[in-house]
């Protein structure tokens, strides 16, 4: 894999995940939302600090804030371990769906409109949440069974 850094001989894999279990067309619904790139948690990929977006992300609405209405990854709590962010991204309640995008460097400098499944039929070993210190972590059963119970979502899993 040609690359620009002298000397780099491991890689991290990057790209877009399925999640579906059915892909068939008709078979899932997805909406547009405004992803949030100042409020996005950022990673190290190959030493490089970058914001991915990746298909399978579980995303919460921004309830407060100048980013309140956009959309993030639902995130646990903060790096302590403990504090919930006071943004909305760690309430239950504010889940919207699951991301269908993937989106790389684009975070980095601007929002990005995503689309957010509402309905499908998903493997849930496939779907991820982000812990406190903002790495992705599988779906949780408690999660999974938020975005079950929501009024306005259609999502089952595998």
């Amino acid at each position: 894999m040609a690359d620009f850094v002298s000397g780099l001989t491991t890689y991290t894999p990057v790209g877009k995940r399925n999640i579906l279990r059915s892909a068939q067309p008709g078979s899932y619904t997805v909406l547009q939302k405004t992803v949030s790139y100042l409020a996005y948690p950022t990673e190290v990929i190959d030493g490089f600090t970058q914001k991915v977006l990746q298909e399978g992300e579980v995303m919460a609405a921004l309830t407060s804030g100048t980013h309140s209405g956009k959309v993030v990854p639902y995130q646990t709590f903060q790096a302590d371990g403990t504090t919930p962010f006071t943004d909305g991204r760690s309430d239950l309640a504010n889940l919207v769906g699951i991301c269908k995008d993937w989106f790389g460097a684009q975070l980095m400098d601007r929002d990005v409109e995503a689309g957010i499944l509402v309905r499908g039929y998903l493997v849930q070993s496939w779907c991820t949440i982000r812990n406190n210190l903002g790495v992705r972590v599988a779906l949780t059963n408690t999660v999974a069974d938020a975005l079950r119970s929501k009024k306005n979502l259609d999502i089952l899993f595998s």
